[in-house]
């Protein structure tokens, strides 16, 4: 993509790479959270809650941005760019979320 930010297939390419990415990590998310229950009982589940939908949104946009590249790849890389800045702010379970003692 970096030699050819034009060619739709490697923009394309690239996304679905991110998106399965972003799919596994909220699954391995999902897992730790709900199914393993491998969290402290201590945090609140509230911000459980909101780090999965965080999650989430990461392989949603990325599928958008796929979709995107059909009608500008421009539009496609753009969105690449800002999606990790989204997650350079830390979450409020990665703020908060730890009980004292576990710090």
């Amino acid at each position: 993509m970096g030699d050819f930010p034009g060619a739709r297939l490697a923009v394309m390419c690239y996304g679905a790479v991110t998106t399965l990415a972003g799919v596994s990590f909220c699954l391995m998310r999902y897992y730790t959270f709900y199914a393993g229950r491998l969290v402290d009982e201590r945090i609140d589940r509230r911000l459980l809650k909101l780090a999965m939908i965080r999650s989430v949104i990461n392989p949603v946009l990325h599928s958008i941005a796929v979709l995107l590249a059909f009608v500008d790849t421009r539009l496609s890389i753009a969105l690449y760019i800002i999606l990790p800045l989204m997650f350079f702010v830390p979450s409020k379970l990665e703020r908060y979320g730890y009980p004292e003692g576990l710090r």
